[in-house]
Formats: C-alpha cells, structure tokens, sequence
C-alpha cells in the first residue's frame, strides 16, 4: 500500500470540488494527502511586511509631562511620551536603533523586543504590534519600559509629579497618595497600580531611593 501527495498550485474555494485522477497503476493507495501551496489570508499575518501601520500617525506626544500619575506619561532625555508610543517617536527624537527581534505578531506584545541608543544612553523596550499584520519592532508601539537604579546606561526618566530615580521615600508617599497599593517587604517598598481597562500598570520599588520603576500599557488610544 502506498501513499500519495497531491500539491495544489491555485485557490480552490470551500465550495469548489477538487478533481482527482488516480490511473490504474501497479499500486494501490491506503492515503492521499493534499497540501495547499497558496497563501491564505491566515498565512499573510505571519510573513513579515516592512510596511508601516497606519495607526501610528494618529500618535500625539503630550506638551507636557503633567502631574497625573495614571496619564502613563513619561518623559525621557526631556521629551514627552505618552505610552504606548510609536517607535518611531523617539527615533525621531535622536534615539538610534541598536537592534531588535526579527518579528512582532499580530495583536501581540513582545518583551525587550528592541534596543535604542542616543548619546552613550540605551533603552531597553517591549512592543505592542497593534496591526493586523506581522511587523518588525521598528514598526510597532513602545508599550512597557523598565529602568533600574543601578544600570549604568540609564538616561534621564521622570513620571509626571516629578518622580525620578533619586526620588525618595517620603516622595513617593506624597506622590502615591491613595491611587496605589502600598507593600513592604524588608527595606523595600512597593508601588503598584494596575489598570485592567487598558491592559496596564505602574510599578516603583524603593529602597530609601526609588530602585526601579515600570510603566506599561498595551491599548492604543487614536487622538
């Protein structure tokens, strides 16, 4: 018994019916496969387009940073963003790209996805590709950024109320107010608000001095 692989080279829809011919041969067939070598709209979200998504021009930078915490405002090198952001947001502010994933899935949101530099600073970002096609990072949104206290390459982060990396505890008391939970653990702190509505959150742990902070949000919001 043998088995036979049929290939189509064009689109046969549900209701077409699939002619096929077995001549009389010296075999006989246990099964027969048939493989689809035409892209499905399926198989075009997973081929990577270097073309730009549209809602991205609807992006508008805040003038300014603010005091609201929940804003997801954030101003880096003293340029404004409010996240998610475009990419393309701060490389048109100077940032370089030093190098990101090959690929972002539709509708989906990938870690440390890519790396930006400007003036001896880097910025290590998770994407949201908001899309309905797969993109690379360069073409999706900044939606998480994270900055540590002890990393060397930071550059200069504030939260709107003026919370940096040098603010300190009785700071962050003041600036919290009763919009975040509050925990402790050891000579640690904790700050977290999370925002089920828009897929976010702002985190800060603090050690005497803010040890590091988080911002994310992975809804986009047209202007």
């Amino acid at each position: 018994m043998m088995a036979i692989t049929l290939y189509i080279m064009e689109r046969i829809t549900a209701r077409q019916q699939l002619p096929v011919i077995i001549e009389e041969d010296d075999y006989s067939y246990d099964a027969i496969a048939i493989k689809n070598f035409v892209a499905t709209e399926d198989d075009k979200k997973t081929e990577t387009s270097d073309e730009v998504p549209e809602y991205l021009s609807t992006y508008v930078a805040p003038t300014e940073l603010g005091t609201d915490p929940l804003s997801y405002n954030i101003e880096i090198e003293n340029q404004v963003y409010t996240l998610p952001a475009p990419v393309s947001a701060f490389t048109d502010n100077g940032w370089k790209i030093a190098s990101q994933e090959d690929s972002v899935p539709s509708g989906q949101s990938l870690s440390y996805a890519i790396k930006l530099q400007k003036d001896g600073k880097e910025i290590e970002a998770s994407v949201t590709n908001f899309a309905d096609y797969q993109t690379k990072p360069e073409n999706c949104a900044i939606s998480s950024l994270h900055f540590y206290a002890d990393e060397s390459k930071n550059p200069e982060v504030k939260l709107p109320g003026g919370i940096t990396i040098k603010s300190t505890s009785d700071d962050l008391k003041k600036w919290a107010g009763d919009k975040f939970d509050y925990s402790k653990s050891g000579d640690s702190e904790y700050y977290d608000y999370y925002d089920d509505d828009n897929d976010g959150y702002i985190y800060i742990n603090c050690k005497k001095t803010v040890s590091s902070m988080s911002v994310k949000k992975e809804t986009w919001t047209s202007k």
